[in-house]
């Protein structure tokens, strides 16, 4: 596991966009660790009745 992409004690939040670049759309970096965070750390849980919204529980600190 990538420490550098791990979530940090203090962070409650994380942002991502997208930018362009040579005329395409590319995630930023946040974006990429957003993913890497869902994909190889967070534990899912359940997802809501219209499939929009999932649940991740941190198995590091136990967070939501």
């Amino acid at each position: 596991m990538n420490n550098k992409m791990l979530i940090k004690a203090d962070e409650t939040e994380l942002k991502g966009k997208w930018v362009e670049k040579n005329g395409q759309a590319i995630e930023d970096e946040t974006c990429k660790r957003i993913n890497y965070i869902i994909k190889e750390v967070l534990t899912y849980l359940s997802t809501d009745s219209i499939g929009w919204e999932k649940l991740f529980k941190d198995p590091i600190d136990g967070r939501l």
